[in-house]
């Protein structure tokens, strides 16, 4: 359908990993990946899935009042 009707597709249903989201991209499946229930599970699944790739930029991704706790939680668990 995406060949045939020449217009932007969406990727939506059972994308849980970033590694996930990444192949439906690459592949050419889809121009978008949605994201739902992974996000109602998890709000910061897309900011863990930016520092999975990019393991330096930690949570300077966030707005500061967002990463300043999410800095603290991480210590507070020792990883």
């Amino acid at each position: 359908m995406r060949a045939e009707a020449a217009i932007l597709t969406m990727g939506v249903g059972l994308i849980r990993t970033g590694e996930q989201a990444a192949l439906v991209l690459e592949n050419g499946k889809a121009d978008l990946v949605a994201l739902g229930r992974e996000l109602l599970i998890e709000p910061n699944w897309p900011i863990r899935v930016a520092i999975a790739a990019d393991p330096h930029s930690d949570w300077d991704l966030m707005p500061q009042q967002y990463a300043w706790w999410l800095r603290r939680r991480r210590l507070q668990q020792g990883s």
